[in-house]
């Protein structure tokens, strides 16, 4: 369920993220958001190996709950922009705008 509309999240197949189709919200992997970032900017791989995002903590407004497991996602800071996650399922919720948002400070182009 959505966790901001409270209707059946859907997703055309098992490699697709989840999504609102009324509130155009997203419900993806954090593995996923890290491999769409290094397609886009290879240099985001360092050295090492990738496992998790750099995400920082922040204050929200309301509790938003994991469709998932039906914990609070815990409120961040993902390249500045707000995002709800889960890391117990290891996923990222982005509002419609916010992926689209992300997606523009990494490739502006």
């Amino acid at each position: 369920m959505c966790p901001h509309c409270g209707i059946e999240l859907a997703r055309p197949d098992d490699k697709q993220p989840w999504r609102c189709a009324k509130c155009k919200g997203t419900l993806i992997k954090v593995t996923d958001v890290v491999r769409g970032m290094l397609a886009i900017d290879a240099d985001l791989l360092d050295d090492t190996e990738i496992r998790d995002l750099d995400t920082e903590p922040r204050i929200a407004d309301t509790v938003v709950v994991c469709p998932i497991c039906a914990s609070p996602f815990e409120p961040v800071l993902l390249q500045g922009i707000a995002l709800e996650r889960c890391r117990q399922d290891e996923v990222l919720w982005f509002d419609g705008w916010e992926a689209l948002e992300m997606l523009a400070k990494i490739d502006p182009g």
